[in-house]
């Protein structure tokens, strides 16, 4: 990344956000995010700001959907952050449309799923019923 690629200005469809503003639109839709929660992000490779010459990040609207994309995969689907960076990586169709237009899923992030899934199932089952007496293994 050179300085010239940080010195253009953006378009008005192009608003560049700093982390604050980031987490400030985000939370409406994830009360428990943070800043530190953003950084995070960034040392697991999920999300690659743009910085200025004085180290701030600089968070494009592409950036900022990228990141309601990982966080919506890892509240809704349960995601661990390898499989999302993975299939971010690999050019997967992770793309979530706003106010739950979702796409499908393929590849490592459905068969994750479909493991999550099942998991919760299989642990719910193990569960014990009210009134019901536990067996003792013992």
């Amino acid at each position: 990344m050179t300085l010239a690629s940080l010195a253009h200005e953006p378009s008005d469809d192009e608003k560049i956000l700093t982390i604050g503003a980031v987490c400030a639109s985000l939370k409406e839709d994830f009360p428990s995010i943070s800043i530190s929660k953003l950084r995070y992000l960034e040392d697991q490779k999920l999300i690659n700001p743009k910085r200025t010459p004085g180290g701030y990040r600089l968070y494009s609207p592409r950036d900022v959907e990228r990141l309601r994309t990982i966080l919506r995969l890892q509240r809704d689907e349960f995601l661990p952050l390898r499989v999302i960076r993975q299939e971010l990586a690999a050019g997967g169709d992770l793309v979530l449309g706003a106010n739950d237009d979702r796409k499908p899923a393929t590849g490592a992030v459905r068969r994750a799923s479909m493991m999550a899934s099942r998991a919760v199932r299989c642990s719910s089952d193990k569960m014990p019923v009210a009134g019901r007496a536990r067996e003792n293994t013992t």
